[in-house]
Formats: C-alpha cells, sequence, structure tokens
C-alpha cells in the first residue's frame, strides 16, 4: 500500500507551463499540440503529461535529450509520459534523470500519480497501466478513497524480476 498522489493542472502556472513545454519538445520531442494535460504532483516531485494515443509511440523515437529534461525547475525526480490505452486502461514511461535514472523499466511510484489520475478520468476504483520501457511491465492499481483513517492510498500489484541480489554490511 503506497500513498495517494494527486496531481495538479500547469494551466494556471504559465511561466512554468511554458517552461515545461518547452522541455518536453527538446527533451523528448512532444509537440504541444499532442498534449492533453500537463500537470505536476501536489509533491512536486514529478511531472505527469498525457499525450494523444497515437503521439505515444513515438515518444524519444526521434529526440532523447535527457539533459533537456534537468532544466526546469518545476519538478524535482521524474517525467511521467502518458496515454489512454486500447489493451489496459493506460500506458505510461518514466524519465527521471533528476534522480539519475534515464528510463525506468517499471515504476511503482509513479502509479501513485497515474493511478488515481485515471481512476478519476475512467470513473474506475482499480485500473491497470502498462508502463512501456524497453523490458516493460503492467502494474494494476487498487484505489482506497477512504477517509476514515485520514488517508487515501493505492494497492500496486504486479509481477517483479530480481535485478541483483546480495548482502549489505555496514560497520
Amino acid at each position: 500500500v503506497f500513498p495517494w498522489k494527486d496531481v495538479v493542472s500547469m494551466d494556471e502556472h504559465v511561466e512554468g507551463k511554458a517552461s515545461l513545454l518547452q522541455m518536453l519538445e527538446k527533451g523528448l520531442g512532444i509537440a504541444s499540440a499532442d498534449i492533453l494535460f500537463l500537470g505536476v504532483g501536489t509533491d512536486r516531485e514529478d511531472v505527469l503529461v498525457e499525450v494523444k494515443h497515437e503521439a505515444f509511440s513515438s515518444i524519444g523515437a526521434t529526440v532523447l535529450n535527457l539533459s533537456e529534461l534537468k532544466k526546469s525547475p518545476e519538478y524535482s525526480r521524474g517525467v511521467i509520459v502518458c496515454c489512454k490505452g486500447n489493451d489496459f486502461d493506460f500506458l505510461s514511461r518514466f524519465f527521471g534523470p533528476k534522480a539519475g535514472i534515464p528510463e525506468d523499466p517499471v515504476t511503482g511510484s509513479a502509479h501513485c500519480l497515474l493511478a488515481p489520475y485515471f481512476g478519476r478520468l475512467l470513473n474506475k476504483n482499480t485500473v491497470v497501466g502498462r508502463q512501456e520501457s524497453k523490458r516493460g511491465g503492467s502494474v494494476e492499481c487498487k484505489l482506497h478513497d477512504d477517509l476514515r483513517d485520514g488517508k487515501r492510498t493505492v494497492t500496486i500489484m504486479g509481477s517483479a524480476i530480481f535485478a541483483s541480489n546480495g548482502k549489505l554490511l555496514m560497520k
């Protein structure tokens, strides 16, 4: 169970929005005409960009300049690019150059923003996303909008692989 993260539109933040649009064009080749929603998490950690479905498959195909993605002061960690899916509720990719991650294969924490966003958009309490990185993976997210305990949470489920195994000895 993970914390629910809300996303706020950049529409009212003219300077910040302009900065992000320029960053997305130069960093990922995303034209502003292809953007359906541009927002940032309320914790200002990640940018969420919903693009048209037909534009999603070309993200980073001709332009992938991660140093451009580091330039905007509007966020501190990563850029989530997403769209509505056909076989899944949504598709996504996560670029985290400010955290030293060019592209993460499957980002559970990004789904803490994606699930509430698409849950509201699709009027669903459970959504299934597919992260379309080179390795890729599917993530099922259940939204718990139960404010009785003062917290809204997201349960994230999916399969995982071991990337490494070892022991850490600390003195």
